[in-house]
């Protein structure tokens, strides 16, 4: 069921790397969103066993 979900992350955020004026690469940012979406994945399964779990007590 997990792999059904498609989450969207919009918006912006400041942090210390861009007040310092420094940018991010394309590279970068792709390897952080893959990163992201690796654990998205991992925590959604964490939650589909804890649901289970609970569903059977």
């Amino acid at each position: 069921e997990a792999e059904k979900h498609i989450t969207a992350l919009t918006g912006t955020c400041m942090s210390d790397a861009e007040s310092s004026g420094e940018e991010i690469t394309y590279d970068e940012l792709a390897a952080s969103y893959k990163e992201l979406c690796i654990r998205n994945e991992e925590v959604c399964k964490a939650l589909e066993k804890q649901k289970k779990i609970t569903a059977q007590l």
